[in-house]
């Protein structure tokens, strides 16, 4: 007992880098969760209602951990260097063989193992571009938040909201061709949008003044946020 004690308080006082090396997390997958939650912890410090920003920063730094599984490894060389695609395919392999398929349980499953409070996961099982509708209706701004900057954040950088997932629509209509896919793409395109008015019309910014330039030191600081 005092063995897993040990080991579990001393995951909790890792940095973001550590964690990411610990999980082997892809650097181009580290990149997009360090930026997301730049994004999130800059909308979060500037709203005018209270929301617990620690919550957000950890949310936003998890909520991609397990997507190697989603991953078709044969796309995008380049992203998979210096290991290189094989060494990633073992990864793969190796979350598939800890969590099973699904990206989201893996997620929330390693949340778990950083003894991360239930909060944490509730927030992680909110985000998603599938569940637009759900958070729209939520009054819960700190999920809000999180699922906004996720959808601002693009395969290069902070993209306006529309320009971010309409470029994911085209990757996604690629490997979903019925009309019934079609019309629920629109479907959660139209309450995103509906849900960034709740959260801007709560913020000091502007959706136009949360950039690259703006979240730049932000994200160079996140690299060392402590998981308590």
């Amino acid at each position: 007992m005092l063995i897993s004690v040990r080991f579990y308080a001393t995951l909790a006082m890792m940095t973001t880098r550590e964690i990411y090396k610990k999980y082997k997390i892809t650097p181009f997958l580290q990149e997009h969760m360090l930026l997301v939650t730049a994004v999130a912890k800059q909308v979060a410090m500037n709203m005018t209602v209270h929301v617990n920003t620690h919550d957000i920063i950890t949310t936003c730094l998890l909520h991609d951990m397990g997507n190697i599984l989603k991953f078709n490894l044969d796309l995008f060389p380049d992203t998979y260097e210096p290991e290189g695609r094989g060494y990633w395919v073992k990864v793969q392999q190796e979350y598939k063989d800890k969590y099973g398929g699904d990206e989201h349980h893996a997620t929330t499953e390693i949340a778990r193992e950083l003894k991360q409070p239930e909060r944490i996961v509730e927030l992680l099982k909110k985000m998603g571009f599938s569940k637009s509708v759900e958070l729209f209706e939520d009054d819960d701004f700190e999920a809000k938040i999180c699922a906004y900057a996720d959808n601002r954040v693009g395969p290069y950088g902070v993209k306006t909201l529309i320009e971010r997932l309409r470029d994911g629509q085209k990757r996604y209509e690629a490997n979903h061709h019925t009309k019934s896919d079609h019309e629920f793409f629109e479907k959660m395109l139209k309450f995103a949008i509906k849900a960034e008015a709740q959260v801007l019309a709560k913020c000091k910014l502007k959706g136009s003044e949360i950039t690259d330039r703006s979240i730049e030191k932000i994200r160079t600081e996140l690299a060392e946020f402590k998981f308590d």
